[in-house]
């Protein structure tokens, strides 16, 4: 591999780390956006639903996918 493709290389890393670390603060910031909010019936809701969409976005792939990426780089 040579020095241009291994630039690219970590580029194409950079940019998958970055948009998973994006994905986990809109999660993040739909949860708190979730917590903030005071009608206890639709809170359990919303709160129930922000965690599942939570997991589904952290799934155990994405998880090794972002460690992957650490460990390459």
């Amino acid at each position: 591999m040579d020095e241009i493709e291994r630039e690219a290389l970590v580029q194409m890393l950079h940019r998958q780390r970055e948009e998973l670390l994006k994905e986990v603060a809109e999660t993040e910031a739909e949860l708190r956006f979730i917590a903030g909010y005071r009608d206890a019936e639709l809170e359990a809701r919303a709160q129930q639903e922000g965690m599942a969409r939570l997991l589904a976005r952290l799934d155990d792939r994405q998880v090794q996918a972002f460690q992957e990426i650490e460990a390459a780089l």
